[in-house]
């Protein structure tokens, strides 16, 4: 049978994966034979914040290109031009495209979120 650990000294992340994060996992598993809830919190807590910004990314995604009501067209180029225009929702972008760990915090909050959807 062979292990699912990997001997070596780093971790290769998967498609999609931030390399701090992976490389927060390989180092506690390598570590140590400590693989206990306690050991792995790092790395659980670094994904499980990276999830809910992809999540809210997603979200946001949705609400942008999927606008409903009878100007949806017109609502959705509207906004879009916001992403320009705020500097919180164009971080947005930046995560959406490079990565959630490169926007603040702040930018993942359902404010920043409510900035897009209210109607001008």
């Amino acid at each position: 049978m062979t292990s699912l650990v990997s001997t070596r000294s780093t971790v290769t992340p998967g498609a999609g994966e931030n390399p701090a994060v992976a490389e927060l996992l390989g180092q506690a598993l390598l570590g140590g034979d400590d693989w206990s809830p306690t050991a792995l919190a790092s790395y659980s807590d670094e994904r499980s914040e990276r999830m809910r910004r992809l999540r809210f990314c997603a979200s946001v995604f949705t609400d942008v290109h999927i606008p409903l009501g009878p100007d949806r067209i017109g609502e959705r180029h509207r906004r879009m031009e916001l992403f320009g225009a705020d500097p919180d929702l164009f971080m947005l972008v930046a995560a959406m495209t490079c990565g959630p760990e490169l926007a603040p915090a702040e930018c993942f909050d359902d404010r920043v979120r409510a900035k897009l959807l209210t109607p001008a």
